[in-house]
């Protein structure tokens, strides 16, 4: 049974760079109602609430770097300037919580970077941090389930999925990592479990982009199975 599977690409979307990128562009298209300069500033005073780590002050030109960064980031800049400012905030001013949240960046590099130990390396750092952020604990614990899949450690990613899910702060991104985890069940062939989870995906997030996805991994696990017994 012919079904459409998503890419990995678009299955290992990160949220931070996410919210970050469609911020940034929607002020973009506003160009012509609101100055580039006045955009950028906009998505930078976001990018400090949105760490939750604007009342932290004690390390003004870590949070400047930070902030740098991550608008550049955002903006998927091709210089990779972003790239060389993480390493040194995960460096210089590694007991800073800019410090500690640029490990996190420098797994998303890694990863979209096709190097998985790296990528894996800077996940576990970011989470050995205990920075106190649920958004991005939840993406590094997604970030390191991409890793194990790629590695085709199916049940190690099945657990990082799933503690992404726990972790999720929205139903969006809730939904994501169970479908997520429902994938490595189907990858590692234990299709009873999958279907399980595909079922109480479609019943939990009805509403959700994947839920046509999980209706077509329904069909084929079932059609998978008929087949099986005939």
């Amino acid at each position: 049974m012919a079904k459409k599977r998503l890419t990995k690409q678009e299955l290992r979307r990160d949220p931070v760079r996410d919210f970050l990128q469609k911020t940034f562009f929607w002020l973009l298209e506003k160009k012509d109602q609101v100055l580039l300069v006045s955009a950028i500033v906009i998505v930078v005073l976001l990018v400090i609430g949105y760490s939750h780590s604007s009342h932290n002050r004690k390390n003004p030109d870590a949070e400047l770097k930070y902030l740098r960064a991550v608008t550049l980031f955002a903006s998927k800049d091709t210089t990779g300037s972003y790239l060389t400012q993480f390493k040194e905030l995960a460096t210089d001013y590694k007991s800073t919580i800019y410090g500690k949240k640029a490990l996190y960046y420098l797994g998303v590099y890694y990863l979209d970077n096709f190097n998985s130990d790296s990528a894996q390396y800077y996940f576990e750092q970011f989470l050995k941090s205990k920075v106190n952020d649920k958004f991005l604990i939840a993406a590094a614990h997604a970030g390191l389930g991409a890793v194990y899949e790629n590695k085709g450690l199916f049940e190690d990613a099945y657990k990082e999925y799933m503690e992404a899910y726990r972790n999720a702060l929205t139903n969006t991104y809730k939904g994501l990592y169970f479908y997520k985890a429902a994938k490595c069940k189907e990858l590692e062939g234990d299709y009873d479990t999958a279907l399980k989870m595909f079922k109480e995906f479609k019943e939990k997030f009805s509403n959700h982009s994947l839920s046509f996805d999980a209706s077509q991994e329904i069909a084929f696990i079932k059609g998978l199975k008929e087949a099986k017994r005939g």
